[in-house]
Formats: C-alpha cells, structure tokens, sequence
C-alpha cells in the first residue's frame, strides 16, 4: 500500500508531499525553487524534506542557503557551524564563509570579515576548490592580509 501523496503548491507547480518521492526529487525541486528566487518557499520545502530524509546533506545545504538569501544569516550560521563537523565539503565551507561575509557587510564588524576569511582560506586549504580560493584571496585583499 502506497503512502498518499499531498499536494505542496509551487508557484504555478504542484509537488506532492509522501513516500512516493525520493529524495533526489526533493533535492531538485528545493534547488529548483532557490534558483527561481523563491528563498523562503525553498526553506520551508527544505523543512519538509528533512522530515523525510533527515540526514539529507543537499537539502541542509540548500536550506542554509535559503535562509542566506532571505538574510536570516544567525539561523543560516545554526545549521552550517554543526553540519561543517560532519561534513566539510567545499559546498558547506564555503556556504558558511558567505554567511560570516554577509554578517560583516550588514555589521561592518572586522571579527565576522575576519571569519569569513579563516573560513574560506580553511576550505581551500583543505579542498582546493576555486569557488573558496577566489572567496580567500577577495577576502584577503578586503580584509588586508596579504598572507597567501
């Protein structure tokens, strides 16, 4: 017996909420929403996802992402400072540097700019991913640390 679906509304789209979807779908259909710039109904979609698949690391990330996006960036640092424990992919560093860099640029404290600059030098450090060694040398040359 099939767990009954219940329609989720997207916009002009329908996802149905159950069993039937695997994870990879709700995965995409977040992704999709995030790109479309709908930030929070990507969160709350997250949400319901991770009622499902717990341990799913995409759609932790892309909620974190949402959240950057709608600029609740002290509940974005909540869910990246603990998956980045277990999980330190170029991905979670570098969502968690953006984070502390948006905190600087809303607060213009030094120590979140400085944060955001361990971060992504970490990440790069630790992946050699473009995506953190072009974040660390902005943030180097921002910060004015020279230090490469």
């Amino acid at each position: 017996m099939s767990t009954p679906r219940h329609p989720i509304h997207i916009g002009p789209a329908t996802f149905y909420q159950g069993n039937a979807r695997s994870q990879a779908e709700w995965e995409e259909a977040v992704k999709q929403l995030l790109n479309e710039g709908q930030a929070f109904l990507a969160y709350d979609l997250a949400q319901m996802g991770l009622h499902q698949f717990t341990d799913s690391l995409k759609l932790k990330q892309t909620a974190a992402r949402a959240l950057d996006k709608t600029g609740a960036l002290e509940e974005a640092q909540k869910i990246l400072e603990p998956l980045l424990k277990i999980a330190p992919d170029e991905e979670t560093i570098g969502l968690l540097g953006r984070v502390y860099k948006d905190l600087w640029k809303r607060s213009g404290n030094p120590d979140d700019a400085r944060c955001s600059l361990d971060t992504y030098r970490r990440g790069f450090e630790a992946t050699g991913g473009y995506y953190t060694g072009i974040n660390a040398a902005a943030m180097e040359w921002l910060v004015g640390d020279k230090e490469i």
